[in-house]
């Protein structure tokens, strides 16, 4: 489902570590003495068991009544950094179609293996996922944003006989902290006009970046590159955006002390996060979406924060 490097391979068996601790009424202090507390495994939003495997316990999915439900165990390979690589897979949505969503869930740094819930979404659920953003987000709207550059036009084509399809569409990929908080997320939208051979026309293609408003963050700036182009079969709008972060982690360790620390897998490099979704118009109406590589999270406490993904006609932000 997803091309990303999670790193902190050694992070599920240090949390089983402070989990085991913390579910049994004890954790350690910022002095490292041992004193008793309640929550703290719920506080983190991980869990981990004894076989590698991180379980993040505060999804958004759970709430949600998706239709066509899947859920899948995806492996990826050993990437650098003792991270895990996961190669992307496109999905096409066709004319029509219902909103879709999918979540991972858990993430074992120890086989790189991920599990994914995904599925369509109701009208119902939809409203609660655009609630859900904003409250998460503590903003109701997202960054601003950012326009697109302009997309290729194939030369000397014949003139295009008359549009059937008039479509607007969206694809956004967030990361989301272990308190149900979005952190990041980039959102490419497009809209254009096809005849069921070739795209006739695109407008409005664009990218909305957000970043949590209360956290000291540096951005890349959202950088954009096409393939395909228009009077061809397809136009993709490829976006990226790069977020660095240390206040996370600060959060983390403030909440939870040294367990906490171990939690994060006693790494003080900065958070960062990537992110590359893409966008793809169709000739008949349906369009494709994905991520890019590299897109992913890494440095301390990254394996603490799980991946989202929504996708629909319209638009997005």
């Amino acid at each position: 489902m997803r091309a990303t490097t999670k790193t902190l391979a050694s992070v599920a068996a240090v949390l089983f570590f402070a989990t085991s601790f913390a579910s049994s009424g004890v954790s350690f202090a910022a002095d490292g003495v041992s004193t008793p507390t309640n929550g703290s495994a719920a506080a983190l939003g991980v869990t981990a068991d004894s076989n590698g495997w991180l379980h993040y316990t505060h999804t958004l999915v759970d709430s949600l009544n998706l239709q066509n439900r899947l859920t899948a165990t995806l492996s990826g390979k050993p990437g650098p950094n003792g991270g895990c690589i996961f190669s992307s897979s496109e999905q096409t949505v066709t004319a029509g179609s219902a909103a879709g969503y999918s979540e991972e869930i858990a993430f074992n740094p120890k086989t790189c293996q991920e599990t994914v819930v995904s599925g369509t979404l109701s009208a119902a659920d939809e409203a609660k996922l655009n609630a859900s953003s904003a409250q998460s987000s503590l903003s109701p709207t997202a960054g601003s944003r950012t326009n697109a550059t302009a997309a290729p036009t194939r030369k000397g084509a014949v003139a295009n006989p008359a549009d059937y399809w008039s479509e607007t569409a969206f694809e956004k990929n967030s990361y989301v902290d272990p308190l149900d908080i979005t952190i990041v997320s980039l959102a490419p939208n497009i809209s254009w006009t096809a005849n069921g051979s070739t795209i006739t026309s695109y407008s409005n293609a664009y990218a909305v970046p957000y970043a949590f408003q209360y956290d000291g963050w540096s951005s890349s700036g959202v950088s954009f590159s096409w393939n395909g182009c228009v009077n061809c079969e397809n136009l993709q709008l490829n976006s990226s955006d790069t977020w660095r972060n240390t206040d996370f982690e600060a959060v983390i360790v403030a909440t939870m002390g040294a367990a906490g620390y171990a939690a994060c897998g006693f790494n003080s490099d900065p958070a960062v996060f990537q992110l590359s979704p893409f966008i793809r118009a169709g000739n008949n109406g349906s369009f494709a979406w994905g991520y890019n590589s590299p897109s992913g999270a890494a440095g301390g406490c990254s394996n603490l924060v799980h991946f989202r993904e929504n996708h629909g006609f319209g638009n997005g932000s």
